[in-house]
């Protein structure tokens, strides 16, 4: 009877102080679908502005229980695509003068804070690096973790 109440109490003990304990989530590497993701981009400029798309080479997303915790994007400066299909604007952009894609073929963006401003909105901070220089950029964005028809999601 002794060891039963005293079994029972070691369990209660045991059960009262995992409470406590926050749980640990195991974070989660998606793998970017670059054949179904885009990546738009405006210039602007006293005279008005230009906008076009640019493809990414790679990129993963890191979520810690279904909220984004991190990741990192490679863009290929080479297909950086006027949406006027201006040719000239496109070969000034790709020259020395701008982004030198001879030399810098590629550039970086690396997630490095998530700020939550709503649901499923936050205030994303990261450090994205062009022609070799890195700034550190914060913009707004809505995040959404859907994966439909395949599991692990493009793990």
């Amino acid at each position: 009877m002794k060891l039963k109440i005293t079994s029972l109490a070691l369990l209660l003990i045991v059960f009262v102080s995992s409470a406590f304990i926050a749980p640990v989530f195991k974070a989660t590497t998606y793998k970017v679908d670059v054949e179904k993701s885009s990546l738009t981009w405006v210039g602007k400029k006293l005279t008005g502005s230009h906008n076009g798309t640019i493809d990414l080479q790679s990129g993963s997303l890191i979520f810690n229980d279904k909220k984004l915790a991190g990741g990192n994007f490679t863009i290929n400066m080479a297909t950086i695509k006027d949406a006027d299909k201006s040719e000239k604007l496109e070969g000034h952009l790709k020259a020395d003068d701008f982004f030198g894609v001879d030399k810098f073929a590629t550039s970086a963006f690396v997630i490095k804070k998530i700020t939550n401003t709503g649901a499923n909105t936050a205030n994303v901070t990261g450090n994205l690096t062009i022609k070799g220089i890195t700034n550190s950029i914060t913009f707004p964005a809505t995040i959404a973790l859907e994966c439909r028809w395949i599991s692990n999601c493009y793990r």
